[in-house]
C-alpha cells in the first residue's frame, strides 16, 4: 500500500477513483456499509476493501448530490458540483504574516511529508 502524503500522486489517485467505484456500489446495495461510509469514510474504505486513503486530506460524503436521468441527459444530472473547502487560518499579527504563510505552505501544502525528507 501506499505511503501517507499531503497530496496523491497519479497512481494513487487512479487507486482511488477505483475503489470509490466499488464503494458506491457497494452503498447502493448494503444500507449497513452506506451507513459507515457516511460516519467515517476513511475507516469504512480500509475495512471494506483494505484501503488507506493516502493523503492527509479530510474525505467528507456528501449525499444527494445528482440524480440519474439516463433518459434526459443520457446520464447523471449535477444537483450540487462537487468543491474543495478552504479552511482559512487566523490573520497573525502584521510583522509575523510572512513567516506564517511560509511556514503554512511548507506544513500543509508541500506534497512530500516530513517524515520522507
Amino acid at each position: 500500500m501506499t505511503t501517507s502524503t499531503i497530496l496523491p500522486s497519479y497512481d494513487q489517485f487512479l487507486e482511488f477513483r477505483a475503489v470509490i467505484i466499488e464503494a458506491i456500489a457497494l452503498a447502493w446495495r448494503d444500507a449497513d456499509f452506506l451507513g459507515e461510509l457516511r460516519k467515517d469514510p476513511k475507516q469504512a474504505l480500509k475495512d471494506q476493501f483494505g484501503y488507506e486513503y493516502p493523503a492527509q486530506v479530510n474525505l467528507k460524503v456528501n449525499n444527494n448530490t445528482s440524480t440519474w436521468l439516463p433518459d434526459l441527459t443520457g446520464g447523471w444530472k449535477t444537483n450540487q458540483l462537487n468543491a474543495l473547502e478552504l479552511v482559512l487560518p487566523p490573520a497573525p499579527a502584521p510583522d509575523q504574516m510572512t513567516v506564517a504563510l511560509a511556514a503554512y505552505n511548507a506544513k500543509h501544502l508541500n506534497p512530500i511529508s516530513a517524515t520522507e525528507r
